[in-house]
């Protein structure tokens, strides 16, 4: 980062923080409170045209501040609420279609199974449109949004667009639900999207990954794929019920009350 005068670049920093060990930072003016020392206040210092704070250099971007200290280490800071994170408009949007629209997988996979092809043909119709008409009275701009994932839901398919990896998404989330110190270390901010686009949790083909890992991916890198189908995984054979002609899963009532300890476990990888 620089260029911008110390103003500038101390505006940027306004506001609440967390960095990528879990220290929460408040920046007021040109000073700042971190959580491991409360009674403290320390200075943002000009040096050299650039800002220094507890002995730290910043660098980085203003979405994804970088602190760089002589001894080589290097904290990374992510906003504590990202901007367009807790929009209640978009919240009932994304919940309210991905729902409708994974009743829509099922249905297609009971079509399937029953052997009613013409409505199978007509359900299949309406998924690959993203069945428009749930969306209903959704304003364009979010209607936009919803309609790039509209293929994610639970028991879907996927590859990885960065890793190759292949994976199945066990929930939708309508932005990056992990703590501050995940979104630093792993510059979510810096996404094309950024944090307030859709993340999935996803299991993790075992021939990609082995050990059953799970995974938070940001929706601008999945992708649709039909060599995916099947995962490996004894995970994926206790969480879903496989669906060979839908060439997916259909996620069990065991997914639903595995999915918190899971969202633990995601928090310990990349984006």
């Amino acid at each position: 980062m620089s260029g911008p005068g110390l103003g500038q670049l101390a505006r940027t920093l306004q506001g609440q923080w967390g960095d990528d060990v879990g220290l929460r930072i408040h920046v007021s003016g040109l000073e700042a409170s971190f959580s491991d020392a409360p009674e403290e206040v320390f200075p943002l210092l000009e040096r050299s045209g650039g800002l220094v704070l507890r002995g730290g250099r910043l660098g980085g971007t203003a979405l994804l501040p970088a602190w760089r200290f002589p001894n080589g280490a290097r904290r990374r800071w992510a906003r504590w609420v990202p901007d367009g994170v807790g929009d209640l408009r978009w919240l009932e949007a994304f919940e309210s279609y991905k729902a409708q629209r994974s009743r829509v997988w099922e249905r297609i996979a009971a079509a399937t199974a029953a052997f009613r092809f013409e409505e199978r043909g007509s359900l299949l119709a309406a998924w690959r449109d993203g069945d428009a008409d749930l969306l209903g009275t959704v304003p364009g701009e979010l209607a936009e949004r919803l309609l790039r994932g509209r293929w994610l839901v639970p028991g879907a398919c996927a590859v990885h667009a960065a890793h190759g990896h292949r994976v199945v998404v066990l929930s939708c989330e309508p932005w990056c639900p992990a703590p501050a110190a995940w979104r630093a270390r792993h510059g979510a901010a810096e996404l094309p999207r950024g944090e307030a686009q859709p993340f999935c949790l996803c299991l993790v083909d075992e021939r990609d990954q082995p050990g059953g890992r799970v995974a938070l991916v940001a929706e601008e890198r999945l992708g649709p794929t039909d060599t995916a189908f099947p995962l490996a995984g004894h995970f994926v054979e206790r969480l879903f019920a496989r669906c060979d002609l839908l060439g997916g899963y259909l996620p069990t009532d065991r997914l639903d009350r595995a999915l918190e300890r899971l969202r633990l476990r995601a928090w310990s990888f990349g984006a």
